[in-house]
């Protein structure tokens, strides 16, 4: 894959026009199927920067770019707009933070949901599943997210912690305290940056039931808290 890239980029910088443009938007959608967001809008500048508002393929690369990178996608991006849009492009949407993207109720758009996670490169299923996962969670969608849960627990591999981090959530969600509390503390001990939001959550639940966070809690917490001032 990264010799295919490094071949595209090479014929994106020596041909010009539309041969250049073609290039670059395979390149660029080389790059988000291994999930490297950055690079992918490395790809896309020079085509973003000969025209002041991107269109077409660029401004929906752009868009899935910066999800893959963790930023929100373009305000009047083609994105934001893609409203009642079923597979992919609800994954992508919900993946972005929007809520709207699914009704949990409808069985055919769930299904058309799973089956968008199931046909997607493995890398962008587990960069997007996880916060698909979350989105939902967040409206109290928890068979649909239990249905994305099991769609990226069926293929081979370690997720990740962020994956770790939704499963942990949805374990509560599901009403399995001890279970979802173990993958939060698993999670929180795991020095990734995802540790930080399950320090979070351990700490919320434990204040909820009316529970003293021990200091060893508060100390982590303390210091997740300072190094994201610093971020």
């Amino acid at each position: 894959v990264l010799a295919s890239a490094a071949t595209l980029r090479g014929k994106a910088a020596a041909e010009p026009g539309d041969a250049d443009r073609a290039r670059r938007l395979a390149l660029a959608r080389l790059y988000l199927a291994i999930g490297f967001g950055a690079e992918a809008r490395h790809a896309l500048t020079a085509l973003s920067e000969a025209t002041a508002v991107p269109d077409g393929a660029e401004a929906w690369l752009l868009d899935l770019a910066a999800i893959v990178q963790g930023d929100p996608p373009a305000p009047a991006g083609p994105l934001v707009g893609a409203v009642d849009c079923p597979g992919a492009v609800a994954l992508w949407r919900l993946a972005a933070g929007f809520a709207d993207a699914l009704d949990p109720a409808d069985a055919e758009s769930l299904d058309a949901l799973v089956e968008a996670v199931d046909a997607m490169p493995l890398e962008l299923r587990r960069r997007l599943a996880p916060a698909a996962i979350e989105t939902l969670l967040s409206v109290d969608g928890v068979d649909a997210a239990r249905r994305l849960a099991d769609a990226l627990s069926r293929a081979p591999g370690d997720h990740g912690e962020a994956w770790r981090l939704a499963a942990a959530r949805l374990a509560v969600a599901e009403r399995d305290a001890a279970r979802g509390e173990a993958g939060l503390s698993a999670v929180a001990a795991s020095g990734d940056p995802a540790a930080a939001e399950a320090l979070a959550a351990l700490a919320e639940r434990r204040l909820d039931r009316g529970e003293t966070l021990e200091s060893d809690l508060v100390q982590r917490l303390g210091a997740a808290a300072f190094e994201r001032s610093g971020t």
